[in-house]
This record gives C-alpha cells, structure tokens and sequence, in this order.
C-alpha cells in the first residue's frame, strides 16, 4: 500500500508537534496549511519564515504514521539544513531518530542519486569505485598529464578543473580544442583511464545515474515505490540537470518544494531556475519571523516574485536603517561609522544575547586578483578593509595530524557555522588513520563522510553509536594536552568500531600548532574587526554575500561593489522603490536576487554603503522617501 495516500494530517497532529519541537513553537494557519498539504505542489517561503522547520514538524508528523518497513520518505537538499534542523528540534526523541535511519532518506540531491541510482548501476556493470571527489580527482588527472601537454594548455589558461567531464560523460570542453586535436585526445585519454581505475568527479557519477535512468526504466517504478513522497528543500538552488533526474527518478513520487525563488544565487551560468521552481500555484509562507516590516519594505522592490513578504517581527522596530554615502577617499572610514552606528542601536545585552548572530559587512565582489583601478572603486570588500583574506583555509594547507583536522573544522564552524563541514573534516582526518592502518581503501572519499563511515558498520545500532561518538567529538575540546587525550578516548571508542585501536602512532599524537595552522588563524581574524568607542565594543565580520546565504545577522552592512558595473548603483531604481520588472536581463535578475539575499540577512539593523560619487541628489532624495536614513561620510 502507498503510505503516502492513506495519511492524513489533522489539527491534532500538528497541536501535538508543536509540544514535542518545544522552544514556544506555534505554527499558524499559512503554515498549518502547508504542514497538511500532501500534494504536488511547491512552497515559496520568503526569508526567516522557518520554512526548514515548517517542513521538519511535516516530516516528524508523518514519521510518526509511517509504519511500512519496505518504502520512506526522501529529503534532498544542497546543504544538511534539514538535518541538522531535525537534530535540534528533534534529537533526543524517538521521532528524530527514526526520520535519520532507514527506511527513510534525507541527505544531498549527490549523495542520493550517487547511493540509490549511480553506484548501484556502476557496479552492475563492472566498474571500479575508489574515489568520488571533484577536487581530489582533478588534481589526480593534472598530474598525469605529460608536461609537454601540460605547458600547451597552461598557455591558454586550461587548468586540472577542466580535466573532467562538465555537461555529459565523454563530452570534454577544453577551451577551442576539437575531438581530433591532440592535447584533447591527451586529456581525454587520462580522464578515461581514471574511471576506469575509479576516480570520478561528482558531476561525472551524476551523468551516469542518468544514464541508469535512461537505459533502465525500471529504475524510476523501483525509486518511486520505495520513496513515494519527496521533498526538496532549498529548491531554488536545484539546476536544470537536477530536475530533469529527479523527474525522471520521481515519476511516481508526490513532489514537494521548499524554497524562495528569489534566492536563488547558485544557478550555472546563463541559466534561470524561475521555470522550474516554483511550480504553478505555489502555497505561500509570506511572513518573515526574522526582521520587521520596515526591512521587508526595503527589500521587496529587489524580490522577483510577484507576491511580497510581511515582516512581523517588531524586536527592533526603531533602528535607523541607513545609507552611508562615503567620499571615495572616505572609504577606509565606512566600517568605523558603521560600528559606531551599531552601538548606537543595540545595548550590550542584546550584543551578547545575538553573538551568534554576530555583526556583518558583506559584499557581492570579494576575491582579490589584482589592484583595484581608480575608475572602480570600490571593487571588493577589500576596498573597504585591506587586510582581509577571501580565503581563509587555503586549499594548499594540508593537515599533518588528526588534532589539525579537528583544529580546522573547529575554525569552520567559527568562521562560517558551518556544522556539517566541520564533521566532514573531522571524518577526513579519522578515515586518513583507518585507512592507513587497514592497508587499503576501507572508507570511501565521498561528498557525505557520514555515509561512508555508516556503510561500513553491520547493523543500525553500530550506526546509531558512530553517530553519538561524532556528536560528541564535534563538541569536543582540544586546546591542551590534556583535553586532547580526553578527546582521544572518544576517537578510540569510534575506531573500535572498525576494529582498529590508538596506537601510539604520532598521526594522533598532541601537537602543538604549526606556523601553516597559526597563518590560517590569522586570516581568519583578518576579517573581523574589534571596533571600540570608549567602554564599548562590537566585532564586524566581513564576508562575501554567498558566504552569508541562509544566516541571519543581528545586522548587516551591504557593500558597494565593481563587478562589469557598481552592483548597488545598477539597481538603484529597485533600492529606490520602483519593483516594475520590464525586460529584466538575466545579469540583472542575478544581481537583484544576490542584493536580496543579503538585505534579507539582519534581525535588527539593515545598512547600504554607496560612493558619492556614483549617485545623486535626486536619487539620494528617493532613497530617503523609501524610509533610509542617510548618512554622510
């Protein structure tokens, strides 16, 4: 039987989910109703309307009624928001930890269709699969390439991220080079040999699992059958190649969407995602419980949709959301008014209590690669703040010792509060050790580490302990010695699992941090400033606006840019209030959607900085009817 045509969500269900999630949850009649909705059908949720947690209370409700052992629930994502969000709201019930085991399924749009589709059809065939890892298996294929070739094509700025297959298997795209030119053949040949020994890129296992698709169609009745409700979470950062698999693996499946089409900042390029999602008639979740009105009002001329968003929180109703108009020779003085800016609105108290939120200047450009020309300033955040580092973990840096991998993700999860990361790295550091001891491959190099560890354990319960002993090294501490060795036994009781003890092995050994970890260190603080006025403080981060998407700030500063034009002076007329949307260019539609996302991050405080320079009197005037407060610099 299909479970997901016999349930029905009621009143009762979601009064009762409310109870379990706790921390004053209440959903309302807009979310109640998308809470109940079993069709296909997509929701447009626009910033801060707890749409992850909308669709957990959905997922808790419907585990709870799930009683086939043979078919679940599948939740694809970019990112593991929804799972940590059921970690959170859910972690020590019994509900959470049956929505994070089999029968069901929530994980990454690649980690789904590499474990249920692509894999499975690899090894059916005879395959060999030793590393997925885009990074990893470039590289591997660069160092192959004969340094006759490899002098050829660094002249025409072909590097190891073109040695792999972009759009389809066997279609390489190397700059003007032809099927029969021999550096193409070259290259090809190597990416070739590679996957037969193995290594794939994860674009590259995509492009099979839709082979698998195609060539076998039952494939898509099996997948159907065994995950008859689907939902998507983010949905606006799926691409066109995504949804094309997932229709054609889902074909059976009810769809759900979860997204906010105006945030949509991760397309591929020269490709719109407005086609795809949402789908006609969306439901809608229109109230923003992250800011107030005011900050809606200001940000909804750059949305896309037609519908606009309410906010309806009031916390902090009387900020002065404001426009810093700098001299361009007043540029190093914009993030000094801001701070004072920020003290001015907020009290200590409410500093601390949104720590985690923390204070941020962000802009569109933020990657350094040659001195700014005076005609474009200012092009990058950089402009604003010269000692600050677009990268602050550098590709280059490779760890020595598992107490560095804890030490970077540690750094991850400061600098980005990015969870998952720091786990991975965490994994990396763990799988290098098993590895190591076994003589082999054990663990796979996979996008989701978790997965590839769980795979090698015998049973749930195995899982269920490697789950709480990553939990616990993901909170651990290792600042001395001492502290280390403590984290140690928790790393030996994860070992174990894999038959494998500490050993006094100097790759686990405490050590203290190297010049390479301490220069990381000082990257990272390179982007905070410590601003002070008198007894008072606040730390400003800087970052990039990708770097910022999903977050909420307790404010926010949007930086003036140069990227083929001044991003903010572009879309002026939108800042000003004017949301008509007539022959609307994919590059502007992508520089609204990026400018959104970023005034749609602070609770409390929105801010602009523009030059003097590049806007005038009569604009400046609109920008005060909009409702900005204007100060000059």
């Amino acid at each position: 039987m299909n479970m997901s045509k016999s349930i029905i969500i009621s009143e009762e269900d979601i009064d009762w989910v409310e109870k379990l999630m706790g921390q004053d949850i209440v959903f309302d009649s807009e979310r109640r109703n998308i809470i109940k909705n079993l069709e296909s059908r997509d929701i447009q949720a626009f910033p801060g309307s707890g749409k992850t947690t909308v669709l957990v209370a959905k997922l808790a409700i419907l585990a709870s009624k799930w009683d086939s052992s043979s078919s679940g629930i599948c939740v694809l994502s970019h990112t593991n928001v929804a799972r940590e969000e059921i970690e959170k709201r859910l972690g020590n019930t019994s509900i959470g930890a049956k929505l994070l085991r089999y029968p069901h399924f929530i994980g990454t749009v690649h980690s789904f269709f590499t474990t249920y589709v692509a894999l499975p059809w690899l090894k059916s065939n005879g395959k060999t699969i030793e590393i997925i890892d885009t990074e990893f298996t470039t590289i591997y294929r660069w160092n192959k390439i004969y340094s006759y070739y490899k002098d050829i094509l660094e002249k025409k700025h072909i590097t190891a991220a073109d040695c792999c297959y972009k759009k389809a298997n066997g279609v390489l795209e190397l700059s003007n080079y032809k099927p029969d030119h021999k550096p193409y053949k070259h290259v090809k040949d190597i990416i070739d040999s590679s996957q037969r020994n193995g290594y794939f890129t994860f674009n590259e296992i995509l492009f099979f699992a839709k082979e698998a698709l195609e060539d076998v169609s039952e494939i898509s009745q099996i997948v159907s059958q065994r995950f008859p409700l689907l939902f998507i979470d983010e949905a606006q950062d799926t691409n066109d190649f995504q949804f094309d698999l997932i229709g054609k693996c889902f074909i059976n499946s009810v769809q759900q969407g979860f997204g906010d089409e105006n945030q949509a900042i991760y397309n591929y390029s020269g490709e719109s995602n407005s086609a795809r999602f949402p789908r006609v008639s969306p439901l809608v979740i229109q109230q923003s419980k992250r800011f107030s009105n005011r900050i809606a009002h200001l940000a909804n001329p750059l949305a896309i949709t037609k519908s606009k968003m309410l906010g309806v929180n009031n916390e902090f109703n009387n900020s002065k959301h404001s426009v810093f108009i700098f001299h361009e020779n007043k540029i190093a003085d914009v993030l000094n008014e801001y701070g004072k800016l920020i003290l001015e609105t907020f009290s200590d108290e409410q500093l601390e209590r949104y720590q985690h939120d923390g204070c941020y200047a962000v802009g569109l450009i933020h990657n350094k690669k040659a001195e700014t020309e005076d005609k474009h300033i200012p092009k990058g955040v950089y402009d604003y703040w010269p000692a600050y580092q677009s990268k602050t973990i550098d590709k280059g840096y490779a760890p020595k010792y598992l107490i560095d991998y804890f030490r970077i993700g540690h750094e991850e999860l400061n600098s980005n509060k990015d969870t998952f990361k720091q786990i991975d790295l965490i994994l990396t550091g763990i799988r290098e050790f098993i590895n190591d001891k076994k003589g082999k491959t054990f663990i796979r190099k996979r996008e989701n580490l978790m997965t590839s560890f769980s795979e090698c354990l015998e049973n749930l319960e195995d899982v269920r302990k490697f789950r709480e002993y990553v939990c616990v090294l993901q909170i651990s501490e290792f600042n001395t010695e001492r502290h280390w060795n403590h984290t140690l036994k928790y790393v030996n009781l994860l070992l174990i699992q894999f038959d494998i003890n500490i050993s006094d092995s100097d790759f686990v050994k405490w050590k203290e941090p190297e010049n390479s970890f301490n220069k990381i260190m000082n990257k990272q603080l390179s982007n905070t400033i410590n601003f002070k006025e008198k007894d008072r403080n606040v730390l400003i981060n800087l970052n990039s606006i990708h770097g910022v998407k999903g977050k909420t700030h307790l404010s926010t500063l949007v930086l003036e840019t140069f990227k083929r034009s001044h991003r903010l002076k572009d879309i002026l007329t939108y800042l000003q209030g004017d949301d008509s949307r007539k022959r609307l260019t994919l590059t502007k539609e992508d520089n609204l959607k990026c400018h959104y996302v970023a005034m749609t991050r602070p609770r409390g405080l929105l801010c602009l900085a523009i030059p003097y320079e590049k806007i005038s009197a009569a604009e400046i005037k609109k920008l005060e009817v909009m409702g900005w407060n204007i100060i000059f610099i």
